[in-house]
Order: structure tokens, then sequence, then C-alpha cells
């Protein structure tokens, strides 16, 4: 008798597994994700283009890691360009700069 019960539990969890693989792509599709590896202490500033709220400030020190995800575009100053490995969205950055430097990003469209 133990084992109808679980063939019957066994088919609802597979059949309520399905619909959860759909949705889990779409929240990020309009987002921007910046991560930001220091080999340097770096200052960053991250604030809204629109607006110019500030939406972080401070100095990541170095071999510290640190990801923003963000649904509106964002400049992304840096006080330290070199001493960075910055992603967004997935592909790496390379801000040829030896002195600060502002970059902007917005969310992708994929």
């Amino acid at each position: 008798m133990p084992a109808a019960p679980l063939g019957a539990l066994t088919h609802k969890a597979t059949a309520s597994a399905k619909p959860s693989a759909h949705p889990s792509p779409t929240p990020t599709t309009h987002n921007v994700v910046i991560q930001l590896t220091a080999t340097e202490d770096c200052w960053v500033l991250l604030t809204s283009p629109g607006d110019g709220t500030q939406l972080f400030m401070g100095v990541i020190p170095a071999g510290s890691s640190r990801t923003w995800t963000e649904k509106k575009a964002v400049d992304v100053r840096l006080g330290n360009p070199g001493g960075v490995v910055l992603t967004v969205n997935g592909q790496r950055q390379n801000p040829d700069s030896t002195v600060p430097v502002t970059l902007s990003f917005s969310p992708s469209t994929s």
C-alpha cells in the first residue's frame, strides 16, 4: 500500500517542476549586472544618469569582489581603472585609462 501514495506524489512533483523552468530567464533580461573584482584598491561610484541618484560609493579593497544588479542605466566612476577586472552583462570591459574614468551602461536588451 505505501507504493501507491509514493507514485502519486512523484507524478505531482514532476508536473509542478515544468512550469518553474520558464520564468527564471525572464527577470534578468532587462538588468545591468556589474561585476567588479579589485586587483588593487579602487574607489567606485555608481550613479543613475537620469537623476544623479547615488547607488554606491566606496573603496573596493584589493582582493575583493562586488556585484550590482540594476534595472536602469548606470554610470560607473572608477578611481583606479587599471586596478579592477570589470564585467558588465557578461562582457569584460577594458577601460584604457590610468586616470579616473566614467563608463555608462544600459540594461541588456537581449
